[in-house]
C-alpha cells in the first residue's frame, strides 16, 4: 500500500500556494516568451534605426561630458545626461548642433525600460515586455548587459574615473554609446535574418490620373504583372533585386496602342505602407498621331495576411 500523506491546515494552505506560485511563474513565463516573425520585421527595423539615432545621440553627449565643447559647462549630474538625450532624440539631427551648444533644460528624463539590479543582472520593464517580440527584449538586455561588461572592463576610461570622479558621467557617457551600439546591432542582425524568411506577399492597387492598379505580388523577387484599368495597361516588372528592377509597360485598346517602359524602386519595403516608385515613358499610337508621356507615379502594396499566392511563393 501507498503511505498516506498527513497534512495539517498549515501545511496544506503552503502546499497549495507554492502549486499556485510554480503556475503562476510557468504561465508568466510562457506568456513573456514571443518569437518574432514576420509582423515584427518593421518593429524591429525602427527599434535599430533609433538604437542607431541613440548612439549618435550618446557620441555628442559624450563630447560634451568629456569637455570638448566650450559651452555649456560641463554636466554635473545624471540627471542632466538624461535631459539631454530627451531633448536630442525629440528633436530632427539637423539642429543637435545648436541644441548642444545650449544649456540643459528643465524637461523630463526618457522613460526607463531596463536596467542593472543590485545584483548586477539585467532587468527589464514587464509591460515593454508583455508588448515585444523575443529579439526586442533580448536586444534590451544585450544593451544592459553591455553597461555591465563596459563598467566591470579595465580601460583607460575606467582608470581615468577612479582617480578623478568627476569623469564618472564622462564614463557613463561612452557606455551608452558602446550599449547602443551593441543594441543597434543585434537588431539589425536579426531583422536582416527574419527578412530572408519573410517572402511578403501583396495586393496592388491605388491609382494615377486616369488608371486604377490592380494586381497580385506573391514574391518581390520574381517577374510579377499589375494591371491598369482605361486601355487594358500592362505593367510587367523584371525584379534585379528585392528592391528594385525594370518595367515594361503595354497597352491596347482597338487602334490606340501605347508602348514603352523605365524602371522601378520599392519604397517603404519595411514599412506597413510600402509602394512601388515606377519611372518611365511610353509611346501612344492613334490613327491620327503620336505622342510620348512620361514621369514617375506610384502603385500601393497591401501586405496579404491571407493565402492567395498558395505554393507560389
Amino acid at each position: 500500500m501507498g503511505r498516506k500523506l498527513n497534512l495539517d491546515g498549515a501545511h496544506l494552505k503552503k502546499a497549495i500556494v507554492s502549486i499556485l506560485l510554480a503556475l503562476f511563474y510557468l504561465v508568466s513565463a510562457a506568456a513573456s516568451a514571443r518569437e518574432c516573425t514576420c509582423k515584427d520585421l518593421a518593429a524591429l527595423r525602427r527599434r535599430a534605426q533609433r538604437a542607431g539615432m541613440a548612439e549618435a545621440a550618446w557620441k555628442e553627449i559624450h563630447g560634451w561630458a568629456r569637455g570638448l565643447r566650450r559651452s555649456p559647462p560641463l554636466p554635473a549630474s545624471n540627471k542632466e545626461l538624461n535631459v539631454r538625450f530627451a531633448e536630442l532624440m525629440n528633436h530632427p539631427k539637423g539642429s543637435w548642433e545648436s541644441i548642444m551648444g545650449q544649456a540643459v533644460g528643465t524637461g523630463e528624463e526618457p522613460p526607463q525600460i531596463g536596467g542593472l539590479n543590485p545584483k548586477g543582472e539585467p532587468v527589464i520593464d514587464e509591460n515593454f515586455q508583455s508588448q515585444n517580440c523575443d529579439d526586442v527584449i533580448a536586444a534590451v538586455r544585450l544593451h544592459e548587459e553591455a553597461h555591465k561588461g563596459f563598467f566591470l572592463a579595465i580601460s583607460l576610461s575606467r582608470f581615468s574615473s577612479e582617480l578623478m570622479p568627476a569623469n564618472l558621467l564622462w564614463l557613463r557617457s561612452e557606455s551608452e554609446v558602446e550599449a547602443y551600439r551593441a543594441e543597434k546591432d543585434f537588431l539589425q542582425g536579426k531583422a536582416d535574418e527574419l527578412q530572408k524568411k519573410c517572402k511578403k506577399s501583396y495586393q496592388a492597387s491605388g491609382h494615377s490620373g486616369e488608371l486604377d492598379f490592380s494586381g497580385l505580388v506573391c514574391d518581390l523577387e520574381k517577374p510579377f504583372t499589375v494591371s491598369g484599368s482605361r486601355i487594358n495597361y500592362k505593367f510587367q516588372f523584371s525584379p534585379s533585386s528585392p528592391a528594385a528592377g525594370t518595367v515594361k509597360i503595354t497597352a491596347a485598346a482597338g487602334p490606340i496602342t501605347e508602348e514603352g517602359g523605365g524602371t522601378y524602386a520599392i519604397e517603404g519595403a519595411d514599412t506597413e505602407n510600402p509602394k512601388i516608385a515606377v519611372t518611365g515613358s511610353v509611346l501612344g499610337r492613334a490613327p491620327v498621331a503620336s505622342r510620348r508621356t512620361g514621369g514617375t507615379f506610384y502603385i500601393d502594396l497591401t501586405p496579404l495576411e491571407t493565402n492567395e499566392c498558395g505554393d507560389t511563393q
